[in-house]
């Protein structure tokens, strides 16, 4: 891995939120905390028109067929907290929350093309929350669509104005697996969906301590695309255990636009 270089990557040291910002909405704002600088998202004020606290940051470089690793420290200064309301948990696997009456603080990422203009995802993410109220690491590994040349982060309240979302450490690396597909034994722990986004009843669970595996008994997940050459052999492998029902691994092949063009004739079977 090796880390890029980042206009927010140095802990916020300035103090100056325009050092970071290229856009925000208000309620956002770097506090000092013990010793150092904080981003502060969700602290909005009494007479704030809009429940809504948004803050892009300043654009970095990216190239699409490089595998990238976002993270941060963040944690929750406010009630909606697993520690304290457990049942956060089960609205965690939900993709609108807001739709459930409970949204929570959380980031995304936006892709530009070399003209500045936005390119969308294939994928809509669920479990990109901040619900701990104690300081945590979160993560994503992700490639940026095809003909991406920039990313910003994106930290949101998500019109919930109950809760204030601090952020800490944010840094850019590039991530090395060892393969072409993201999280492969999905290490990332059980809340870390990297590489898995699009999902229906699926969890990922630890079968033994520090060992993690994708559980889709009752339910299916599409992996996120990959970029691959045409032409050039890969090797595909999966370990696969189904006790209870025939477990199957398809293949898609997509075009530049990420839309399923066929579909390899080897299904692999369990």
């Amino acid at each position: 891995a090796e880390e890029v270089t980042a206009p927010w990557s140095d802990g916020f040291e300035t103090g100056k939120l325009k050092s970071y910002s290229h856009w925000n909405s208000g309620g956002v704002s770097i506090e000092k905390m013990d010793g150092g600088h904080i981003l502060s998202v969700g602290k909005l004020p009494e007479n704030a028109k809009s429940k809504r606290a948004d803050i892009v940051m300043k654009r970095v470089p990216v190239k699409d067929s490089v595998k990238y690793r976002l993270s941060f420290r963040a944690k929750i200064d406010g009630p909606d907290t697993v520690e304290d309301n457990p049942q956060l948990e089960y609205l965690f696997y939900e993709y609108d929350k807001a739709a459930k009456g409970k949204p929570l603080s959380g980031w995304r990422l936006e892709f530009y093309d070399k003209n500045g203009k936005r390119i969308a995802r294939s994928f809509s993410l669920f479990w990109n929350v901040v619900f701990r109220g104690a300081w945590n690491r979160y993560e994503e590994i992700f490639y940026p669509p095809p003909g991406a040349v920039a990313f910003s982060v994106i930290f949101t309240n998500n019109a919930n104005p109950d809760n204030v979302m601090l952020v800490d450490d944010l840094k850019l690396e590039t991530a090395e697996e060892g393969t072409l597909n993201i999280n492969p034994e999905f290490n990332c722990g059980k809340y870390n969906f990297s590489g898995c986004n699009y999902v229906k009843n699926v969890k990922i669970v630890e079968y033994a301590k520090g060992k993690f595996a994708l559980d889709n008994r009752n339910g299916w997940c599409i992996m996120d695309p990959v970029p691959v050459t045409p032409g050039v052999e890969y090797e595909i492998s999966a370990t696969i255990h189904s006790p209870e029902k025939t477990g199957r691994l398809y293949v898609w092949c997509c075009d530049g636009r990420l839309k399923k063009v066929s579909q390899l004739k080897q299904v692999l079977r369990v």
